[in-house]
């Protein structure tokens, strides 16, 4: 909807969400292009290139998922509407970690309220800013007196917590001195092992731990 069959602009470090959410676009008719949110000037060649009257549409993240560094939004926005385009900011790994609390905002978990437009002293004109419950919140909900079996529920059923941890506890053990069966598969002599070789899989770290 935002894309609009136009040119979408996706910062070349995105999370992959945001990448998944371009590429649904260009399948939809939109152009799909890369730039670096460290390069105002890439982007600004990118835009300029683009047909006058096509929808714009720039995707970035406002905290980087991987290296937690913020981008220079004040600069990128300002290209932006420089080109009538739209910011897309996926501040799903800003919300309640950075800025400060606001005057009379208190939170005894420590979490902050600002989102990075605010952080950065940007205005919303041009701006979509999406957020999710899945991260910093869902830290918070994690350390908040649920009954066990509630967030297993949660682990299970709900999609975003499945990326938070394995819905089980699983017992992680070092193996002992492995060696080759007769049929080829690696057999463990560690306490409790089988020996079978489909009784355990040996991953790079050196642990194993039943399948």
């Amino acid at each position: 909807m935002l894309a609009d069959g136009g040119h979408v602009f996706v910062e070349a470090g995105a999370h992959r969400t945001v990448y998944d959410g371009c590429v649904a676009a260009r399948g939809q008719g939109a152009t799909l292009h890369r730039f670096h949110a460290d390069r105002p000037e890439e982007l600004r060649a990118l835009l300029a290139s683009a047909p006058a009257r096509s929808p714009r549409l720039v995707c970035l993240d406002g905290v980087d998922s991987m290296t937690g560094n913020v981008p220079d939004l004040p600069a990128l926005a300002a290209v932006g509407r420089a080109y009538g385009a739209t910011l897309y900011v996926d501040d799903a790994h800003g919300f309640g970690v950075i800025g400060e609390r606001g005057q009379g905002e208190s939170c005894p978990y420590g979490m902050r309220g600002n989102s990075v437009v605010r952080h950065t002293g940007e205005t919303y004109d041009g701006i979509v800013l999406a957020g999710g419950f899945s991260k910093a919140y869902s830290s918070l909900l994690a350390f908040l007196a649920l009954p066990t079996a509630l967030k297993d529920r949660l682990k299970t059923a709900a999609a975003p917590y499945l990326y938070s941890g394995p819905s089980r506890r699983r017992p992680w053990r070092r193996p002992g001195r492995v060696s080759t069966s007769t049929t080829g598969g690696a057999r463990c002599s560690a306490p409790a092992c089988t020996g079978a070789p489909a009784g355990c899989s040996t991953i790079s770290t050196g642990w194993a731990s039943p399948r």
